[in-house]
């Protein structure tokens, strides 16, 4: 084989696709490492083992057979939960959340477009798991209500074709198209500008919302509407975001009002966010560092 003819002493699988690193090592006998960036096998979790096996073999693998170690991004998805019930007691298991960039709030550049003079955000890539049309759902009903509100800037990925046209036709039916601006995406400099220029920004993902954008969010002192249903972001001091713990259209839009009227609340938001990031928050070299030094050593 290529691992024994190369003289491979540790294979790396990352993914799903470690499942296949996790076979290999077990037929060489070579030490192998396993790095998830998340797990969605807790939305299965309640199927027994052998149904969550036949169902996603693979990344069932990397949990089950032993190793050198598994390595998994704290997203919110809940590995360490999926680890404690099908994981193999004698692997190594690191769980961790992913670092921020530790000058962010220096390196932000203006978009080459011109921006409101007031606004709130959504940050991601567009498609129905990001969920996007709950904002929107929204601010249809404060404009329903007659209530004031800033337009809204929608940046990220216009991939998804079928859900950005379903997002249109919804800002078209709410008549929402002079308050809502999709943008799509944009270096990431930019984006970290918008945000840190928002009165409000959100994060209403589908399973967990712990991703890049909110831990950017927190770091920038954003004041962040979060929703935290499946209890994702309970690693985040609750005095640093504006938790909701469904997503019904309804509840985002009194948070957003609240939060639009009361300017004292947002600052103190801002100033909880940046507190809890600047204390709990590794810079993406930290984070790297220790990763690498885990893996190799």
């Amino acid at each position: 084989s290529i691992v024994k003819s190369k003289k491979v002493t540790q294979i790396l699988g990352f993914g799903s696709l470690a499942g296949l690193s996790a076979i290999i090592g077990k037929i060489t006998s070579i030490p192998d490492f396993r790095r998830l960036y998340g797990s969605f096998l807790i939305n299965e979790i309640h199927l027994s083992n052998f149904n969550l096996f036949i169902k996603h073999p693979l990344e069932y693998l990397c949990f089950y057979l032993a190793g050198k170690g598994l390595m998994i991004t704290n997203d919110g998805t809940k590995g360490d939960l999926v680890f404690k019930k099908i994981g193999n007691k004698t692997l190594p298991f690191y769980f961790m959340l992913n670092g921020v960039d530790d000058k962010i709030r220096e390196n932000l550049v203006k978009p080459n477009f011109e921006l409101p003079s007031s606004f709130i955000s959504y940050a991601a890539r567009v498609n129905d798991w990001k969920r996007q049309h709950l904002l929107v759902e929204a601010l249809g009903i404060l404009k329903r209500e007659r209530k004031n509100f800033p337009k809204a800037i929608i940046i990220g990925s216009l991939h998804d074709e079928k859900y950005v046209l379903y997002l249109k036709n919804l800002i078209k039916e709410l008549n929402l198209e002079e308050e809502v601006i999709l943008v799509g995406g944009l270096k990431i400099s930019e984006v970290h500008y918008i945000l840190q220029k928002s009165l409000i920004t959100y994060s209403l993902y589908h399973t967990s919302n712990l991703g890049n954008v909110f831990l950017e969010s927190i770091k920038l002192g954003v004041p962040v509407i979060a929703l935290n249903d499946t209890d994702s972001l309970d690693l985040i001091d609750k005095d640093a975001f504006f938790e909701l713990r469904n997503g019904q259209p309804q509840l985002i839009a009194d948070a957003t009002l609240k939060l639009l009227l009361n300017e004292d609340q947002r600052m103190k938001l801002s100033e909880n966010a940046i507190l809890f990031a600047d204390n709990n928050l590794t810079s993406w070299n930290q984070r790297a560092n220790y990763e690498i030094d885990i893996v190799l050593n």
